[in-house]
């Protein structure tokens, strides 16, 4: 006012002579008044047009905030059909955003999730308030989108009531929980399918997971109380059910709860021993591992594996190897006495044998030239007394062959001559080696392998042709016996019906080797055995 006053008080001052002559006084203030009135309304004129670029200029803003915002923003009116949008909405719904006022924004949405939609719409027109869901919206050409609705009512330009609605897109959110589902379902499936019972305790001891193994072991058992039947994040502490559950002494209870606190309390890195848990009607074992699941929280992980099956096998591991102990044991007692047998029957017997056939051909010679009867008694004693030396050489080379005084090779070579001998079956021997350095027991039962090989020949191969190899490589000693007989199954080998195959393996267990065995009906038989030359003391080939 004050201001509009001092302009109108200028123009006065620059007015003609002649209009201030012409003026009365009161049309002097009349005209003082309109132009205080005239400027007033210049500058309300002059705010008002500065008010108007400043409010198109917020809305500006507004809309570029609108536009540009990373939610989608939807008005939509009672009908659920869409009256404004952001350019957001539209990138979220695949679409242009001119064409979606006037469509629905459910058209966009399956059936399950337009109903959850609607739904919202409801509740924030019943309540005033803000109310959400999560739902999927179809995206043309593309997966669906995850989104997160928000919606509240309000009252649009014309005052009827509408919904405004703000969609936040969760997708890469749902992937991620949806993958973290899958690893949690993955190792849950892993863990129950581990037969070993699993729990995991907190750091009081209580249960707070447990895998499928453990909850069976819990009903089989009749523990189900002190087991959580199934994943929660509270149970029973299992320190007051140890003692139950482990073992079948006070000691086995009390060793398990004190070595669970110590994974617990951090004193030891972790915690393993096997006990007993024996019932009248049978008797099994277990090993009971406590390692750290989370050290800051102090968690741990109880595992009960059933190791009776290992230690049966373990047991029977060692009884296998004391078979095998008494089986080389008697093979090598066994030698001995058909050595010590031999020799007696060499040393005593020959010798007592060959003194009386020269006894008779002394008595020959001095009586026998008187008595013709008498001489063709000695002859007759005579001839007794051969065949019974050469039964004594016989028994002896059985027993103990001469020939391996000479080497392995000659022996075996030997063999085979003999062998074609007695038998009219062409027989041939080849080795590269002129000499093999092993000591004898071990040497005696490489021949005896090849002798017994020889007489499976006799028995069963109806063969023509036998070969026998014997080669050298490293501390290897290998012995090939091959024949053109008729074969058989090797399957009846494993079930047990030779056993002279069978004794043939054990003599190669015996010295640290192997042996094998392939036949084929009607193509002969090939029998392979590897034996290292040397043995230290440990046991183990030099």
């Amino acid at each position: 006012m004050r201001r509009a006053e001092a302009l109108a008080m200028n123009d006065e001052a620059g007015a003609s002579t002649d209009d201030v002559h012409l003026s009365t006084k009161s049309a002097r203030a009349t005209l003082h008044e309109l132009r205080i009135h005239q400027i007033e309304l210049e500058m309300q004129n002059e705010e008002l047009r500065r008010t108007q670029v400043a409010l198109e200029a917020a809305q500006a803003r507004y809309f570029d905030f609108y536009d540009l915002a990373p939610v989608g923003y939807v008005t939509v009116n009672e009908r659920g059909v869409i009256l404004q949008t952001n350019f957001t909405t539209a990138t979220l719904l695949g679409v242009p955003r001119s064409t979606l006022p006037g469509k629905p924004l459910s058209a966009f949405m399956r059936t399950p999730d337009a109903d959850g939609y609607y739904l919202l719409c409801n509740r924030a027109s019943a309540t005033g308030s803000v109310q959400s869901c999560e739902l999927q919206i179809d995206k043309p050409g593309e997966n669906p989108v995850w989104v997160n609705l928000q919606a509240i009512a309000g009252a649009g330009d014309d005052g009827a009531t509408v919904i405004r609605l703000v969609l936040i897109d969760i997708t890469t959110r749902k992937q991620a929980e949806a993958l973290a589902l899958a690893n949690d379902q993955f190792r849950n499936a892993i863990l129950d399918s581990v037969p070993s019972q699993i729990a995991v305790l907190d750091h009081t001891g209580t249960i707070v997971a447990v895998n499928e193994a453990w909850r069976k072991f819990a009903l089989e058992n009749g523990t189900e109380p002190g087991i959580p039947p199934n994943n929660t994040r509270t149970g029973a502490n299992y320190l007051d059910v140890c003692g139950a559950s482990v073992g079948t002494s006070p000691n086995d209870a009390s060793l398990a709860t004190d070595g669970i606190l110590a994974v617990i309390n951090g004193s030891v890195p972790m915690f393993q021993f096997v006990y007993p848990c024996h019932s009248p009607t049978q008797q099994r074992w277990f090993s009971m591992a406590v390692t750290p699941l989370n050290v800051e929280h102090h968690s741990v992980v109880v595992t009960h594996t059933d190791i009776t099956e290992s230690i049966r096998g373990a047991e029977l591991a060692k009884a296998h190897r004391q078979y095998r102990a008494l089986v080389a044991f008697n093979i090598t007692a066994l030698e001995d006495e058909r050595k010590h047998i031999a020799r007696e029957v060499h040393d005593e017997l020959g010798q007592v044998l060959t003194a009386l056939r020269m006894d008779l051909s002394v008595m020959a010679m001095r009586l026998g030239s008187s008595d013709q009867a008498l001489i063709e008694k000695v002859d007759d004693m005579k001839t007794l007394l051969d065949r019974a030396l050469q039964g004594v050489r016989s028994v002896t080379i059985s027993l103990r062959p001469i020939t391996l005084d000479k080497g392995l090779s000659v022996a075996i070579e030997r063999l085979c001559t003999e062998f074609t001998k007695r038998t009219a079956i062409e027989c041939a021997f080849s080795t590269e080696q002129d000499s093999i350095d092993m000591d004898e027991s071990r040497g005696v039962e490489v021949f005896r392998i090849v002798q017994e090989s020889l007489t499976n020949i006799t028995r069963y191969a109806q063969a023509s042709q036998v070969q026998v190899t014997l080669k050298c490589a490293g501390n290897m000693l290998g012995v090939e016996v091959r024949d053109n007989g008729q074969g058989f199954l090797t399957s009846e080998v494993s079930q047990g019906k030779s056993f002279g195959l069978l004794g043939m393996r054990e003599r190669a267990i015996a010295l640290r080797g192997q042996t094998e065995i392939t036949s084929t009906p009607g193509q002969g038989t090939m029998i392979v055995v590897s034996v290292p030359i040397h043995i230290t003391t440990t046991g183990d080939a030099t």
